[in-house]
């Protein structure tokens, strides 16, 4: 019996590092490939090439509802409430800081959530991130 130590597309991936700290989590997108290295101490070593796309890929594909615009609103209360319209319950909004006031910003309901969240985070000069269902801003 073989057993397939492949990611299949759609699997979910972490990249972490040995200190045990995350730095990236998101899905397999496509097929991915892999090269035998040989064996290492705790057997087979094996080089994955795979594409992944972070958790914002879940947020993409899903159209936020037509809104009033954002009006004299901090940067992360407009992410926040931006996240939630899209999809209620997604995300742990403990890592959102509150940042800059916007002064006006209307989300466009063709346009991606990362797309506009890039915007509110351009306006308020400030970044965003979402790691295994955090939103960080």
């Amino acid at each position: 019996m073989r057993i397939s130590l492949l990611p299949v597309a759609g699997a979910r991936v972490t990249l972490g590092r040995t200190n045990g700290s995350d730095v990236f989590s998101g899905y397999v997108v496509g097929s991915p490939t892999y090269q035998y290295l040989g064996w290492g101490e705790r057997g087979p070593l094996y080089r994955y090439e795979m594409v992944a796309l972070s958790d914002e890929m879940l947020l993409d594909k899903k159209a936020p509802p037509p809104r009033s615009p954002f009006v004299a609103r901090s940067a992360g209360e407009a992410l926040r409430q931006l996240s939630e319209d899209t999809w209620p319950g997604w995300a742990d909004f403990s890592g959102i800081e509150e940042g800059d006031v916007i002064p006006y910003y209307k989300v466009g309901p063709a346009r991606k959530f990362s797309a506009s969240a890039a915007e509110i985070a351009l306006l308020a000069r400030c970044g965003y991130r979402t790691d295994g269902g955090k939103l960080f801003a």
